[in-house]
C-alpha cells in the first residue's frame, strides 16, 4: 500500500470527519486531541514524501509536473487547515512557534554541512510549523469576523506589489538562496542525475513564508469565528494550486506569482455569505477594492511600458 493510500486509510487526509465542525460543516463531539494527531500524521507523511522526492520517479511531462505540484501543495495547505483546529492558548502558540523557529534556524545552519536531500525537507516542515503557530497567534488580534474582509483585500494587494515591484521581487532576483531558505519546497521528483551521481534534491518552485503565515492567520481566524473550514479549504487549495502551476509552467510573463491574491479569492468566495455588512460597509469595502485593483493594474501597465 502506498504512503498516500495508507494516510487516506488512517486519517482520511481530508480530515473533516475527524474533528468537531462549526457552521455549515456540522456538529458533533470528538476528542480535542484528534486535530493534533491528524496534523502530526499529515506532517510526518509530508516529510516522508519530501525525503523520497529525489529517489522515486513520478510520471514526466506536463501532467506529471501538475501531479507533483498538486501533491506537494496539498499537504502543506492541509496541515495548516488541520493545525488551526488544535485547541491552543497564547502561551502554547508562542512556545510551539519558537520551537519550530529554532528548529528551522538550526537546520539552516547545518544545511551546508549535510545532505540537502535530507535537510531541505526537514527545514520546510519546520518553517511550515512556525508559520502555523505564529499565524494562529496573530489571528487573535481580530475581534470580529468582518475585519477579515479588508484584511484579505489589503494583504492580497500588498503581496502583488511586493512580488512585482517590492522586496519579494528584488529578493528573488538578487538573493535566491535566501528566498529558498524562507520558503516551503515544491520538489522535482527524481530529477535527472549524471552517471555515478547520487540522487539530489531539486526544486520545481517554492512557496513563500508569507503565504503560509497568512494562510494560518486567515484559517485561524475562520476557526475562531465559526466559519466553514471545509468549504474554505476546497476553495483555497485549488486556487493555490493554480498559482503554483502558473509559476512552474512560466505561463505568466513575470517570474514569481503572488500567492495571497489566490488565497484571498478562495477565502472570500467560500465565506462571503458569512459576513454581515451594513450598506455603508459594503460601499466602503467596494471602494477600497476598486482603488486597490486600479492601483495594481496601473502598476502592471507602467511596468510593461518601462520594460517594453
Amino acid at each position: 500500500m502506498s504512503v498516500v493510500a495508507l494516510a487516506a486509510e488512517e486519517s482520511d487526509l481530508m480530515p473533516d470527519e475527524l474533528v468537531p465542525q462549526t457552521g455549515e460543516d456540522g456538529g458533533g463531539s470528538r476528542s480535542d486531541s484528534i486535530p493534533a494527531r491528524a496534523t502530526f500524521a499529515l506532517g510526518v507523511i509530508y516529510l516522508l514524501l519530501l525525503l523520497l522526492a529525489s529517489r522515486h520517479p513520478m510520471p514526466g511531462g506536463a501532467w506529471g509536473t501538475v501531479l507533483q505540484v498538486a501533491l506537494f501543495v496539498y499537504f502543506p495547505v492541509a496541515i495548516i487547515y488541520q493545525g488551526v483546529r488544535i485547541p491552543t492558548s497564547v502561551g502554547g502558540e508562542v512556545v510551539a512557534g519558537l520551537i519550530a523557529l529554532g528548529a528551522w534556524l538550526a537546520l539552516v545552519g547545518i544545511e551546508t554541512l549535510g545532505d540537502a536531500a535530507l535537510v531541505v525537507p526537514a527545514r520546510s516542515v519546520a518553517l511550515l510549523a512556525a508559520c502555523l503557530f505564529f499565524g494562529m497567534l496573530l489571528s487573535r488580534i481580530l475581534r470580529e469576523r468582518n475585519i477579515l474582509l479588508p484584511a484579505l483585500i489589503v494583504a492580497a494587494a500588498v503581496d502583488v506589489i511586493s512580488v512585482g515591484w517590492g522586496f519579494t521581487g528584488h529578493a528573488v532576483q538578487n538573493v535566491p538562496d535566501l528566498v529558498a531558505k524562507l520558503s516551503v519546497a515544491v520538489p522535482r521528483v527524481a530529477p535527472p542525475v549524471a552517471p555515478g551521481e547520487a540522487p539530489h534534491f531539486a526544486l520545481l518552485a517554492t512557496m513563500g513564508v508569507g503565504d503560509f503565515f497568512f494562510l494560518a492567520f486567515f484559517f485561524g481566524a475562520a476557526a475562531r469565528f465559526g466559519l466553514p473550514l471545509r468549504r474554505t479549504f476546497w476553495f483555497v487549495y485549488p486556487l493555490v494550486l493554480l498559482a503554483m502551476v502558473l509559476t512552474v509552467t512560466g505561463v505568466l510573463p513575470w517570474g514569481g506569482v503572488p500567492g495571497l491574491p489566490f488565497i484571498a479569492l478562495g477565502f472570500l468566495a467560500a465565506n462571503f455569505r458569512e459576513f454581515s455588512l451594513s450598506p455603508r460597509e459594503k460601499r466602503d469595502l467596494a471602494v477600497v477594492g476598486v482603488i486597490l485593483t486600479a492601483f495594481v493594474a496601473a502598476m502592471f501597465v507602467l511596468k510593461a511600458y518601462v520594460s517594453g
